[in-house]
């Protein structure tokens, strides 16, 4: 076999193991050398500084890639810092003259949310407002955008509902409410309901606030294909509120009436005079439940979504049931957000008369207390009323 020159001058091991690419470890004992100040890992605010660089200088891609990495990238010690709130109002302008705005809108929603949780100042309030202000009114001209839009309030709804109402972005919230009329934001119209409800708990809305947004969006969806029992569960949603006396509840409730008058429409159960702790789902033998809080949690959920649940229960399986046609009405949207059934025992504050009127509208679809939150095992349903 014939090795070139290059081999053939090597006077010794190393300088073939060398030539091979291959370094042999340091001697037991050796002293390491100190790695260049180069090869250190750059800290968030660099990547933020080269961000604002490239974006002076109108290479807006860099400056996008840049600033994604800074605000991804920022230790916890950096997420309630006025830095990283001027970092994130300045990465709206960035995203949106990248045309990215809508793509990287779950990013900015988690970021803002982390970086006002339990935090109000005048700056965190600019911020929310332009993020969500921004995010919001952009078009949303085809599918893949629309998608982008409900994604970002979607998220915006996940986080209110594992960690509570979020001070420093209600007045941001409150720009999202007053868009009811785009087709994105109508998708998510029961998400932000209960974003809605979490700050009225937390008195950042008033009752008042809330139940006029009701009361619109039972006149808006008259005018959409939705089923009336949707409309009817509006106004009472705005009920509940306190919203009862007000002129624009009447006049609401006047069309509403005549409409289901002429429609001959079934008529949703009257609200319940007082709902029973979601905490009763659990029965007596099961209060160490390692789904139990979940369970409650989907309970609390199911109540303030329809007012007219006056009590949510499990019960057991009774194998002289038949499983068509169910006795329990449809839960909406259940089929989209639920994988897992567990039964429910629901009693409803109603009269004989409006509980065989629900019974007749259901046909032959009902309820499905279905939750992929509650993993038990999948049970008949049954229902009382109260």
């Amino acid at each position: 076999m014939a090795f070139p020159d290059s081999v053939r001058k090597l006077k010794s091991v190393p300088q073939f193991e060398e030539l091979l690419g291959y370094r042999r470890p340091p001697p037991a004992g050796a002293a390491m050398a100190t790695p260049p100040e180069a090869s250190k890992p750059l800290a968030w605010n660099d990547f933020l500084i080269a961000g604002r660089e490239a974006y002076t200088a109108d290479n807006t891609e860099s400056a996008y890639g840049y600033f994604e990495t800074a605000l991804v990238s920022a230790p916890r010690g950096a997420l309630l810092t006025e830095d990283y709130l001027d970092a994130l109002h300045e990465f709206v302008d960035v995203a949106k003259a990248a045309g990215k705005l809508l793509r990287v809108g779950p990013m900015l929603v988690d970021s803002l949310c982390r970086a006002t949780q339990g935090k109000t100042s005048p700056l965190a309030d600019e911020v929310a407002r332009r993020v969500l202000g921004e995010l919001i009114n952009t078009p949303t001209l085809t599918h893949t955008e629309r998608i982008g839009l409900v994604s970002c309030l979607r998220r915006l709804a996940e986080i209110v509902a594992n960690n509570g109402a979020i001070p420093g972005i209600a007045n941001g919230l409150r720009i999202v409410l007053e868009k009811m009329w785009r087709p994105a934001v109508w998708d998510c119209r029961l998400d932000l309901f209960f974003v809605a409800y979490e700050n009225v708990l937390a008195d950042l809305f008033t009752k008042n606030e809330l139940g006029g947004w009701c009361v619109r969006v039972c006149g808006i969806s008259r005018q959409r294909d939705v089923p009336v029992s949707e409309s009817q569960t509006w106004l009472q949603r705005a009920a509940k509120f306190g919203m009862a006396a007000t002129p624009e509840y009447t006049a609401e409730q006047k069309t509403l009436t005549d409409l289901l008058s002429s429609n001959a429409a079934a008529r949703l159960p009257e609200p319940a005079k007082k709902q029973d702790p979601p905490e009763d789902i659990l029965g007596a033998s099961e209060p160490g439940h390692f789904e139990g809080v979940r369970m409650v949690r989907w309970a609390t959920r199911l109540q303030r979504c329809y007012p007219w649940v006056a009590s949510v229960r499990r019960v057991r399986a009774d194998s002289n049931l038949d499983l068509y046609p169910t006795r329990i009405l449809d839960y909406w949207r259940t089929a989209q957000t639920h994988k897992k059934q567990f039964s429910l025992l629901i009693q409803f504050g109603s009269s004989p008369q409006c509980w065989m009127r629900a019974m007749r509208s259901q046909q032959t679809r009902g309820w499905s207390g279905s939750t992929s939150s509650c993993r038990t095992a999948r049970r008949r349903p049954s229902v009382t009323r109260r």
